[in-house]
């Protein structure tokens, strides 16, 4: 009776957290590596196994060789092996057993890349079965006719250990190596009757369980694969009643479990597999009290367990190795009853009640300060949180908050990042998630939608993100662009990925676009083909390339690499060059640059401009011609390097495009003086001792007047005498020098020389006297 009553209160308790996964071979899932689990996460059916409203009820997720194997029933309504791979394609029946009827496949266990399970072909009754990836087969009729219902299936060091009944010597231990001769009884512990083997587990080579063989009760027995090898480790309880082991646990080499001696009650255990190191770890509730230890769970090392020491209720407890210790008093002397404690990142995650908040899901890192409530998810109530699984560092489990009933969330161990998954059953109807089993690197799990019944479910884990179309597109500035962008979202099996919010974002200055929100950034969910448009987009009126990203929770963002093109030119723009000088002969200093530009600015590329400078007078050469048409780059410029022609003095060269046109003012500098002329010639004839006058010019050498003052010039007979009056005059600023007072004395033919300091000189034409 007490044995029923405690078995009753785990239960309650939800203690199937660790009980129920360790010893029910439907969720023998093998421990994977804590990984960082992406930010976009969701669920998906895998495939309506039993087609319509009808259930598959798909149970006992096991992962082998990559691939997900489960038992499921399906529109027939035979339950046999299936197995996954994630996809809709690679999800399908392994075999058809028992062709009469349902196999009705339980206990699946991976022995290295072997699937072991039981299961009933109908003639056989329920016998030891394989899968080795390409045939189905049974191992062998232990119990000709009868079955002989093998449960506990354990992975050795690559052996199959279990138990049957081989119809002689009762439920007895046995193992296999998967072919009929080595699958044998290990041991008949019980003669005569069964020893009825349980909690079987892997301590480091070693099989430790409990089992009862007529004499001791039931205690803690270990195998190594042989008879003599098979033994008690200790007669725990050496009175006629059992210690009965229970929770069996591995942590860092050491088996803990909780057992009865006879005098302390139900306590913490631990053993190394010796009889004298098999000793109680600590009487938490003194004398013959029971604190029942519970839910024994590793945490990197550490033993957590939940236990009640008859003052603070069921609280949550560890073992560091050396002292037991209670970790916090939740709610006070009424206990919280920690219960579904799961490891996650070095965390422990559990469900527990405060007496304020309702059973919640709370997390500890071994401390007092450091076991918090994470959320409370129902404000109302409990939320009834259930199946906690670690899958690659997230927490998955089921909860019930105000407003969704029953479904899946996972948790990173922060209130924000704890989270509804996905209400698969919307409303308040429940999905009621069930199985949760972390299997290549996937959560597999049941659930109902509301409409196909309880089928395969896995998480989705959005891992690339690609572009479909859209890519590559240029539109004038201003105008809509032909094609919307759209990316698709896979997840982990290559597989589209829907309701995932994918976010496309353009520059928020410069070139860039619009989309029908008016805004540089649009979020858009991908559909049932994992794809997200962004609709419909506009470039902005700024021309140039640029790239729209689109973006994903963590995932690598995609660009798209998207021109604005200007609009039809409306305006030509001196951009620089202009109001330059030179001197004749030489090129100016700065090109003569323009820019073509539509009516927002933006630069008007491969259009043709024209350049034009003055064909007399003075000028500019454009590589020796007056006028040169030019090509404006992708930015709207278009330049010339002109050079002056010889002829000094200011002008214009006009621009032109179309009907467009701007003139450059330029201005062509005299150079150097090089030579002096007579500006105003003597008369032919003067009357002798009247005054005549002559003007003297400064030029250079292509005979432009040079603007050179106080330059002295003397006027002198080229040869004779009797030249009077102001012979040295200062030449003005305009480099002229004007003689107005000269005369000769005697008749005769002369000839007058202006004349320079530095040697130049000029000779008039010849002058009568008369």
């Amino acid at each position: 009776m007490r044995y029923l009553l405690r078995s009753w209160v785990r239960w309650l308790f939800s203690a199937r957290s660790a009980r129920t996964i360790r010893r029910s071979p439907a969720l023998q899932v093998e421990a994977l590596e804590d990984r960082t689990t992406p930010s976009v996460v969701g669920v998906k059916m895998i495939q309506d196994i039993a087609t319509g409203s009808t259930a598959s009820n798909p149970a006992y997720f096991t992962e082998v060789n990559g691939v997900v194997y489960f038992a499921a029933t399906d529109s027939s309504g035979d339950r046999e092996l299936w197995r996954t791979d994630g996809t809709t394609a690679g999800t399908y029946r392994v075999a058809d057993i028992n062709s009469n009827g349902s196999s009705n496949p339980i206990n699946l266990t991976n022995v290295n890349g072997t699937l072991f399970f039981s299961a009933d072909n109908g003639t056989s009754g329920r016998e030891l079965w394989k899968f080795d990836g390409t045939t189905v087969s049974m191992v062998k009729d232990i119990r000709n006719g009868g079955g002989s219902d093998p449960r506990w299936l354990v992975n050795v060091n690559g052996t199959l250990f279990f138990t049957a009944d081989d119809g002689t010597s009762g439920r007895e231990l046995w193992k296999s190596d998967g072919t009929e001769t080595n699958t044998v009884r290990v041991k008949d512990i019980r003669e005569g009757a069964s020893s009825d083997p349980r909690y079987l587990i892997n301590l480091n080579g070693t099989l430790f369980f409990s089992a009862d063989d007529g004499g001791l009760g039931r205690e803690l027995w270990k195998s190594d694969g042989t008879d003599t090898g098979t033994q008690v480790v200790k007669d725990i309880n050496s009175t006629i009643q059992s210690s009965a082991p229970d929770w069996l646990t591995v942590v860092g080499g050491t088996l803990f479990f909780t057992a009865e001696d006879g005098s302390h009650g139900r306590e913490l255990w631990k053993s190394n597999g010796t009889e004298e190191g098999t000793v109680l770890v600590e009487d938490i509730l003194p004398g013959s009290s029971s604190s029942s230890p519970q839910n024994l769970t590793n945490v990197n090392g550490m033993l957590f367990f939940s236990a009640n020491d008859g003052s603070h209720g069921r609280e949550l407890w560890k073992f560091d190795g050396t002292t037991a210790s209670m970790v916090q008093d939740i709610h006070g002397s009424d206990g919280s009853y920690p219960a579904w404690l799961t490891p996650v990142n070095n965390m422990l995650f559990f469900v527990a009640n405060d007496g304020t908040h309702g059973r919640e899901l709370w997390m500890s890192n071994g401390t007092s300060n450091g076991t918090v409530l994470v959320k409370d998810i129902n404000s109302s109530g409990s939320a009834g949180i259930m199946y906690l699984t670690n899958v690659n560092g997230t927490l998955f489990f089921v909860a019930e908050d105000d407003t969704h009933g029953i479904e899946l969330w996972r948790s990173d161990g922060t209130t924000s990042g704890t989270v509804l998954v996905r209400d698969i059953r919307d409303g308040i109807g429940n999905s009621n998630p069930i199985r949760l089993a972390n299997a290549n690197n996937t959560l597999f799990f049941a659930a109902d939608d509301g409409s196909q019944g309880v089928e395969l479910w896995r998480t989705v884990v959005a891992t690339t993100l690609t572009i479909i179309s859209g890519d590559n597109q240029s539109t004038t500035v201003g105008t809509a662009f032909s094609s919307p962008l759209v990316v698709q979202v896979l997840d982990q099996f290559d597989e589209p990925m829907e309701d995932v919010p994918v976010t496309f974002t353009a520059p928020i200055s410069g070139a860039s676009a619009t989309f029908s929100n008016d805004s540089n950034t649009i979020t858009v969910t991908t559909g049932s083909n994992g794809q997200s448009s962004s609709g419909a987009l506009s470039a902005n009126t700024v021309a140039g390339s640029y790239q729209v990203q689109a973006t994903s929770g963590s995932l690598t963002a995609v660009h798209f690499d998207l021109t604005n093109t200007p609009a039809a030119a409306a305006g030509l723009q001196i951009v620089s060059g202009n109001h330059q000088s030179t001197t004749v002969g030489t090129p100016f200093s700065n090109p003569l640059v323009v820019r073509l530009v539509d009516q927002y600015g933006n630069g008007v590329g491969d259009a043709s401009v024209t350049f034009t400078a003055p064909t007399g007078g003075p000028g500019a050469l454009f590589g020796g011609i007056n006028a040169i048409t030019v090509t404006t780059d992708n930015d709207g410029y278009a330049q010339v390097q002109a050079q002056a022609n010889v002829v000094a003095g200011s002008y214009q060269v006009v621009v032109t495009t179309g009907s467009h046109l701007v003139q450059f003012n330029l201005h062509n500098v005299a150079g150097s003086l090089a030579q002096v002329v007579f500006r105003l010639q003597p008369p032919l004839e003067v009357n002798a001792g009247q005054p005549f006058r002559v003007q003297v010019q400064l030029r250079d050498q292509y005979g432009n007047a040079i603007r050179l003052a106080n330059v002295a010039v003397r006027i002198v007979l080229q040869s004779g005498s009797g030249l009077s009056g102001t012979l040295v005059k200062q030449t003005s600023i305009y480099g002229l020098a004007t003689f107005g007072d000269l005369v000769l004395s005697a008749p005769g033919r002369y000839r007058l020389v202006a004349r320079l300091g530095n040697g130049l000189q000029v000779i008039s034409r010849a002058i009568r006297v008369v």
